[in-house]
């Protein structure tokens, strides 16, 4: 048994390493560590009427893992597959792709959901690992609170303050496919009150094999990235932050190849009018450019964002929770080559708007051992106009360390400057055949979802996790044909629904040792097409991109002499498409052992995929094509001292 898991132990040298802690609690105490994703303010993760998992400081640097797409590997029911050596596909609860709609994602409450295409730019998100607290993940709807598009999930990825991140850091690795990576970090002290840090990371990855094991694919990549965060109390009732980043790489893919960067900065205020009631404002601008060789072509997005939420509690027995907000995007699409673009939008230049608000209210009955939730929000978007995104949801502690809880809630996805501008076309003197064309009229994708759930300390060192749910469907998005030559549109032709459900069980063996494991099951058989829709399966990502049962056996072992071992083992059922097997079902083994000689080195060696030479784990939506997604062995030292 101790040659998997994933989990967190007692403190060692490893506290350099992982401040917080966060599984090193005993089981009761794990019940109670609070969350911010569910409501936007902390709460108890028992009090959590939803499938939340935390993933800590320590369990993402005890992973293994480089990048932040695989770390959601660890969190039971999401599917995660790599598809290229720079893109992911990641998503709960179904329709998972390159592209994926239904899963909004968020760093420190900032979205980096893209609006041109759907889904997370991955590559964009080289974070410095060291910089994370934790990642709260939401399996379920959270569009009451966040809004459109977080239809089966919500990635809040949450970094640390700069008090927490004092001193100096400094780390460089190397592997066969992360070929090379330095970070520098420094934080200190400006007066009594304020804290800062400065850090930059280098990455640059590998190439990755076709499928047929003989070439490899031009897919490397690299990336250069600072950012910097200052938090300061300027009373003891008023906290500010500022924080930005800005990054540039260089991306190799087909069809297209060039240069990428980004930059944001964001701020935000809290006043605190008493213990149970506080306020928030948090603004944000951030910029991302793609730029292909020779100017072929770039893509530019700015976006502006304002939002602003209070919480109070009205009575004993009665807590509001209600916010505002405001979205601007602005997008710069042009083809500089002015005669034939294979993809192109119309208008080049365009914005959207999006207006917000949300309202809450929790109730308490019978010395708070039942809970009842009631929101909704609402939002005016330029494509789909006025949605409305309700939810209710109830809690009920039915004795000590046994919690159950129940959801209603309906939630959108809306369309992206892609479904209602882009053509693709060929085109010659004289002559134009367009295989894709924008659709305008693009409904929105609606979720009505049920759940289930039940958590419970079964012993002093076990613990249950069990959520089950039913979500029915409209207005799906689904590839159809149009006119004489069968020109792609994307429309609204699927419906149905999906259930399934996921259940982990964490044991705490020994003080020195915990084991995780999660088993998840989904069931997709019941979307079809709309009786009118010229689509004739349910759709390439949604028939073969979501495997339906999926297993882990995670843990981590502290051992003697300031070493540790962590290992885990995953299994994923083959993709199905098309009436044949798309990709196999596959078992991957992740080992990692580090040694601290002294409080502030590290040196740590892991391998991802350790019996497996490479295989493919999805169908590239942007190339059609399949990549094997090679072992991955990675050597690092890390230095901190504060």
């Amino acid at each position: 048994m101790a040659l998997f898991g994933i989990g967190s132990i007692p403190a060692t040298a490893a506290e350099r390493y992982s401040p917080d802690d966060l599984l090193s609690m005993n089981m009761a105490q794990l019940m109670n560590v609070e969350v911010t994703t569910v409501d936007k303010w902390a709460m108890p993760l028992d009090d959590a009427a939803a499938a939340v998992t935390v993933l800590s400081s320590e369990d993402i640097l005890r992973s293994g893992m480089q990048t932040v797409p695989e770390l959601m590997r660890m969190v039971p029911g999401m599917q995660v597959a790599r598809t290229s050596a720079s893109a992911w596909a990641i998503s709960a609860r179904g329709f998972n792709g390159t592209f994926a709609r239904t899963m909004l994602v968020m760093v420190d409450g900032r979205s980096i959901y893209t609006p041109l295409t759907a889904g997370v730019d991955w590559f964009r998100r080289d974070l410095l690992l060291e910089n994370i607290k934790r990642i709260e993940v939401i399996r379920g709807p959270g569009g009451a609170i966040w809004g459109a598009n977080a239809m089966t999930g919500v990635i809040n990825i949450i970094t640390k303050k700069s008090l927490d991140t004092q001193g100096v850091l400094v780390g460089g690795s190397g592997g066969n496919q992360l070929h090379s990576m330095g970070k520098l970090r420094y934080g200190g002290m400006l007066g009594y009150n304020t804290s800062y840090r400065i850090s930059g990371r280098y990455a640059k990855h590998g190439r990755q094999m076709n499928s047929n094991g003989l070439a490899y694919n031009n897919d490397d990549w690299d990336q250069n990235r600072i950012d910097f965060r200052l938090d300061s109390r300027l009373s003891t009732v008023d906290h500010i932050s500022l924080q930005g980043a800005a990054s540039r790489g260089t991306l190799h893919n087909i069809p297209s190849s060039g240069t990428y960067d980004g930059r944001h900065i964001m701020g935000e205020w809290q006043h605190d009018f008493s213990d149970d009631s506080a306020l928030r404002l948090q603004a944000y601008a951030d910029q991302t450019k793609k730029e292909t060789f020779k100017q072929v072509r770039f893509d530019h997005i700015d976006t502006y964002d304002l939002d602003m939420s209070h919480h109070f509690n009205l009575t004993q027995q009665l807590s509001v929770n209600w916010g505002v907000g405001y979205r601007q995007t602005r997008f710069n699409n042009i083809n500089t080559t002015g005669t034939n673009p294979l993809l192109f939008y119309q208008p080049a230049q365009s914005h959207t708007r999006t207006y917000r608000g949300f309202v809450q209210s929790r109730s308490y009955w019978h010395d708070r051992q039942v809970q009842l939730t009631l929101g909704s929000k609402f939002e005016n978007n330029s494509y789909t106009g006025f949605e409305y995104q309700p939810s209710m949801q109830v809690l009920w502690h039915m004795e000590q360390n046994h919690t159950v809880w129940g959801a209603i809630s309906r939630t959108v996805s809306t369309p992206t400057r892609f479904d209602d501008s882009a053509t693709l076309a060929y085109q010659v003197p004289g002559f134009s055949l367009n295989f894709f064309e924008p659709n305008p009229d693009l409904k929105s994708q609606v979720q009505l979802s049920y759940e289930a759930g039940y958590r419970a300390m079964l012993t002093d060192n076990l613990h249950l996790s069990l959520s089950l749910y039913y979500n029915r469907y409209k207005h799906l998005t689904s590839g159809e044909s149009i006119g004489l030559f069968g020109t792609g549109i994307v429309g609204n032709g699927l419906g149905g629904s999906v259930h399934g459900g996921e259940l982990t069980l964490q044991w705490q063996a020994t003080t020195h040792w915990l084991v995780k494991a999660s088993y998840s099951h989904i069931n997709m058989e019941s979307l079809k097409p709309e009786p009118w829709s010229t689509a004739q399966t349910a759709g390439l990502e949604i028939a073969q991109s979501n495997a339906r049962n999926m297993a882990s056996l995670q843990s981590h072992l502290d051992l003697p002499w300031q070493l540790q071992f962590d290992s885990a083992i995953y299994y994923v059922t083959s993709l199905q498409a098309g009436g044949g097997t798309i990709t196999p079902a596959y078992n991957r083994v992740d080992a990692r052992i580090a040694w601290s000689p002294n409080k502030h080195l590290q040196l740590s060696l892991s391998v991802n995929d350790l019996f497996d030479k490479s295989r493919p784990q999805y169908l590239d939506a942007t190339t059609f094509n399949l990549t094997d997604i090679g072992r991955s062995v990675h050597a690092q030292a890390t230095y901190n001292y504060d």
